[in-house]
């Protein structure tokens, strides 16, 4: 098997166990050919490559700034935003 045979199986299959809406384990148990460690690769892989994702995606949020805050000599325009136990903070 080819090096694009190989990326064209496994975005075949990425797909399908996205659909499926199993876990891993599941998923993997029902195709025999595919072990847990090697989806799990395969999910990592094309998520750097491609944005294909394992759960949920990373989305882009509209924020709006309503005042800033003077700190020091200069006015901050950061927050830092970020998600804990599902939910998200700034």
């Amino acid at each position: 098997m080819t090096k694009a045979e190989r990326q064209a199986l496994w975005k075949t299959r990425i797909a399908e166990y996205q659909a499926s809406g199993q876990s891993v384990k599941e998923w993997c148990a029902s195709h025999e050919d595919v072990s847990p460690k090697q989806l799990w690769y395969w999910l990592r892989k094309y998520k750097n490559r491609n944005g294909v994702t394992p759960g949920k995606s990373n989305r882009w949020l509209p924020v709006e700034v309503s005042e800033f805050h003077k700190t020091g000599s200069y006015f901050t325009d950061q927050c830092r935003i970020g998600q804990h136990r599902g939910k998200t903070r700034f």
